[in-house]
């Protein structure tokens, strides 16, 4: 099974725990790489299975949604920006940001925030979200994540999430397999349990579920 980092730590935890009690002695190996990385292996038969971020593009695969959700502010607590209910675009160029340094998210980011991107001032560039967390609870930077891998943080009073008004990007991952792939008993089973297992896999809205 292939995905980032990331969803491997927020995503998959409880998945992997409901498929073992079903098969405690099947092995699971992981192969962590960002979403290009997994399609790559998926579509060479090395994978059985890759969690990655939608939309891709294949006909040789089948792809099941299992997770959509926003992108949402992080700062520091005591953030000025944290006055605000929500914020703009705009608002955000004037503080140091620290961004992923590479990935899907990022890319779409890029994108979104057009001629803006070259007016932010980026401060960091790391490779761990957990890494990026940490900077943002100490002050180093304001950044931009999925907004279920900081809600334990802001319950805690370590980080504090808003939503970014006029960004309008969501997440979505997927899980992907080749059509023409045999699958095992096992690999089947561990399809049902993600299927299983959606009621609980973040879908924040942040139009109808505040923080």
């Amino acid at each position: 099974i292939g995905a980032n980092e990331a969803t491997f730590l927020y995503v998959l935890p409880e998945i992997f725990s409901i498929f073992k009690d079903k098969y405690p002695n099947v092995q699971i190996s992981i192969y962590r790489n960002f979403t290009k990385k997994v399609l790559e292996k998926v579509r060479t038969n090395q994978l059985d299975f890759g969690v990655v971020t939608l939309p891709i593009s294949g006909d040789e695969l089948n792809v099941l949604p299992i997770s959509r959700e926003e992108l949402w502010l992080i700062t520091e607590p005591k953030h000025p920006l944290n006055k605000k209910s929500s914020c703009s675009i705009n608002d955000l160029i004037s503080y140091p940001f620290i961004f992923h340094s590479a990935g899907t998210t990022r890319e779409r980011l890029m994108k979104r925030f057009g001629t803006v991107w070259n007016k932010l001032n980026i401060s960091m560039e790391l490779a761990s979200i957990e890494t990026i967390k940490k900077f943002v609870s100490i002050g180093m930077g304001i950044s931009i994540v999925p907004r279920s891998y900081a809600e334990k943080e802001h319950k805690e009073g370590v980080l504090h999430l808003q939503p970014i008004k006029d960004l309008n990007l969501t997440r979505e991952l997927g899980v992907i397999h080749r059509k023409n792939r045999y699958l095992s008993r096992a690999c089947v089973t561990f399809l049902g349990v993600i299927k299983e297992s959606m009621s609980f896999i973040p879908t924040f809205n942040s139009k109808n579920d505040g923080v």
